[in-house]
């Protein structure tokens, strides 16, 4: 079934990876034609969490230091210090794709837009030379791109047919531009480790561990739950490959030494650095203490599935023990249960659904893919019309599935892409306005936008900070305290009420209010992803907020108007809001009509 050796037929790679960056650009070709001669070049969101870097980006393509803010203004300066955040310690892809957008003068925009092809065709081929290198068969391995970057992110198109509370995790591996830059390079990672093992001489695998060094390197820099896995990926590779092959193990060492080495100095840099986050770093990654296991995540399951059908091969002699391919998938399939009970060791688990969704889930369907190889290997000995359907069915339905996945994830997102795409002339003019012509930004003067989404959009594509956004938390210059004043101001120009919520049916809020609310109590209280230790929200949390909230319209003042003083107010032209408690301390200008958005100038009244 087209063995090759040690030769790659990279053409099979070439089609699956032009199949899955076409499904990958669909959200934005259907976005960009739907908008038709209405597209004012925004990239089609498909992950929430996309605009925090896209406004970290923004802020390090127009030369700002690599610890800012992009959504308070505040820079690293010699007289205010700023510590490290966990955005400013996984900067390698950030610089890169920064330098790169420079050197070509490419927008934020544009740069994202080129990283989903970019990403998409470079982690397939990545997926496809590791499994050519493992299954030594490279139709299988095409076919095994298609299953493993497509199917595995199937979770919109279950959550729809079980009509269940959906998500956007659209293909998670290109959420941009983390986990997606790294994305490809710890499979490059993972086929040169397997390389170094499996080298003929001494000086190819002194070669591969260097190379495998170097990566894991990048990897240190560019996403802490990739080098985790990596690391731990590779303790479980070494580990059973040294046990089940003592002739090797002499050689073997000496590779893995020098790997070893690398590991080691970076890890140790990046403990460095992460003794110079800001103090509310843990906190508001929701770092929590716990001991608890957890064994019972689908992505787990199948791992465990995954290794009792291996051993079951092994014990009644249906493959060697000592097989690469076989030590491979144990690898594979072993490391994202590690991961995801760490904590019963170490009493710390931070966001562990990032396991799950972001690089356990595509690790564990590769396993679970080889696994299906080797049986199927054994069942279809004489049976190539069978085995051909077989093989013809799998790419069918990851290609569907990836096809469906597109589909529900355009329609999902239009309402939101369109608020920011109509909103960009307006904020390509504020970035005109940011932009003086000696060179300097103007991070200073602060934008009010009441709608949540252009608000949050304003720092993608402007230098000018905001009075609130999603993401202002996440920086250490940002205290919680002043997060929450700063959301409660902008809540109360929005003239946003909470007083017809009864304490008791917090769940009947919509989904705007409720966001609000909860994030009154404490950012991500909703989310019961975000914590191990997550407990529903209580009538007692919920009536906390609301006398928060009300306390503080009840004592805002012209003091408290200045924290921050705002100089820039953007609205709809056909839709305003009720601004009547805006204007009560600031005055506006005319207003300049940008597109569908008019952009005032204010000043605080006297």
């Amino acid at each position: 079934m087209g063995t090759t050796g040690t030769r790659t037929r990279w053409r099979y790679g070439v089609l699956a990876a032009a199949a899955v960056t076409v499904i990958a650009l669909a959200p934005q070709i259907f976005f960009c034609l739907g908008r038709g001669g209405q597209w004012n070049g925004s990239y089609a969101q498909t992950h929430g969490d996309e605009s925090v870097y896209a406004a970290y980006l923004n802020a390090i393509i127009d030369g700002r230091p690599r610890r800012t803010n992009p959504y308070s203004g505040r820079d690293d300066t010699a007289s205010q210090p700023a510590a490290e955040s966990y955005l400013s310690v996984q900067f390698f892809p950030l610089l890169l794709i920064a330098n790169v957008a420079r050197t070509l003068h490419l927008s934020t925009a544009q740069s994202f837009i080129a990283l989903t092809a970019i990403i998409a065709f470079g982690a397939a081929l990545a997926v496809f030379w590791l499994l050519a290198l493992v299954l030594q068969d490279d139709r299988l391995a095409a076919i095994g791109v298609l299953v493993v970057l497509l199917a595995t992110s199937s979770n919109l198109v279950i959550e729809y047919l079980l009509r269940l509370e959906d998500s956007n995790n659209y293909l998670p591996f290109l959420r941009r531009y983390l986990p997606a830059v790294p994305f490809p390079i710890l499979f490059v990672y993972c086929g040169m480790v397997w390389r170094m093992l499996r080298a003929p001489d001494k000086r190819k695998q002194i070669s591969a561990a260097l190379l495998a060094g170097l990566l894991f390197v990048s990897l240190t820099f560019s996403y802490a739950y990739h080098w985790t896995f990596a690391l731990v990926w590779t303790i479980c590779f070494a580990g059973v490959w040294l046990g089940l092959k003592p002739q090797e193990r002499r050689r073997s060492i000496a590779s893995l030494t020098v790997l070893g080495a690398f590991m080691f100095a970076a890890v140790a840099v990046y403990l460095f650095l992460a003794t110079k986050l800001g103090a509310t770093t843990a906190e508001i990654h929701f770092l929590a203490h716990s001991h608890a296991p957890d064994p019972f995540r689908l992505t787990e399951i199948i791992a465990f599935i995954v290794l009792a059908v291996l051993v079951l091969l092994i014990v009644r002699k249906r493959v060697a023990p000592n097989e690469p391919l076989v030590i491979f998938a144990i690898a594979s399939a072993l490391t994202p249960p590690l991961l995801f009970n760490q904590q019963i060791l170490t009493g710390r688990s931070l966001q562990p659904f990032h396991y799950d969704v972001f690089v356990g889930s595509y690790f564990t369907m590769m396993a679970a893919f080889l696994c299906v190889i080797l049986c199927w290997r054994r069942l279809v000995i004489g049976k190539q019309r069978l085995a051909q359907l077989l093989l013809a069915g799998a790419t069918a339905a990851a290609i569907l599935s990836g096809c469906a996945q597109a589909t529900l994830l355009s329609r999902r997102q239009k309402k939101g892409n369109i608020f920011s795409d109509e909103a960009r002339p307006a904020l390509l003019r504020l970035a005109a306005l940011g932009h003086s012509d000696s060179g300097s930004l103007d991070t200073t003067s602060v934008v009010y936008a009441p709608n949540f989404i252009v608000s949050n959009a304003v720092p993608s594509t402007a230098p000018q900070p905001v009075l609130w956004g999603e993401y202002l938390f996440v920086f250490p210059d940002v205290t919680l305290a002043e997060d929450k004043e700063r959301l409660a101001e902008f809540l109360y120009y929005k003239g946003v009420s909470f007083s017809d919520i009864d304490r008791n049916h917090f769940a009947s809020l919509d989904n705007e209010r409720g966001y609000y609310l909860s994030s009154l109590m404490r950012r991500g209280r909703f989310n019961p992803r975000l914590s191990v230790d997550w407990t529903p929200i209580t009538p007692d949390e919920v009536q906390a907020a609301l006398d928060y909230y009300a306390n503080f319209i009840a004592t805002f003042d012209r003091s408290r108007a200045t924290q921050p003083q705002i100089s820039y107010l953007l609205i709809a032209a056909d839709d305003p809001p009720n601004l009547s408690n805006f204007d009560r301390w600031y005055e506006r200008d005319a207003g300049e009509r940008v597109g569908k958005y008019v952009l005032f100038r204010v000043r605080l009244k006297n």
